[in-house]
């Protein structure tokens, strides 16, 4: 999902403004902030515009389609915020830190606008949605490659 999206949606956030109070906007900034994470993917495939953005997409979806490699495209991306484990780790250290539980809380937003875009495409999800599941099917894939 285009983070102009994310942005839009995170306004349905503020509807949790009496019961959050301030940490609101925390979670409306963090839901959006997630995506920092492509930034590796962006300047790596030099994706500088909001066209080259939507043509990589639409490249994506028709690999899919076809049941090409559509992997490959973001082959030795780690989208790090949008994994479970990272939404964990903010989630147990919160305990030390409570505007950490509000970010966690973000970035499930996020990623749960995502999840609801891929499924809506037909993209595959779990690949990036888990770090040791998609390093998991990488050490495969590397296994599998140098036999």
């Amino acid at each position: 999902m285009l983070i102009f999206y994310h942005a839009l949606a995170s306004l349905l956030l503020l509807g949790l403004y009496p019961l959050l109070g301030n940490y609101t906007f925390l979670v409306m900034l963090s839901s959006i902030l997630t995506d920092l994470d492509h930034l590796q993917l962006i300047t790596q495939k030099r994706l500088y515009s909001t066209k080259r953005i939507k043509v990589f997409i639409k490249n994506y979806f028709k690999a899919y389609q076809k049941n090409e490699d559509a992997v490959q495209l973001f082959k030795g991306q780690i989208f790090l915020f949008h994994s479970i484990e990272f939404v964990a780790l903010l989630a147990i250290l919160s305990i030390f830190y409570k505007p950490l539980l509000f970010i966690s809380f973000g970035c499930i937003f996020h990623i749960l606008g995502d999840i609801i875009h891929h499924r809506m495409n037909g993209w595959p999800v779990l690949r990036w949605l888990s770090l040791s599941y998609g390093i998991m099917i990488y050490a495969e894939e590397l296994r599998i490659n140098h036999i």
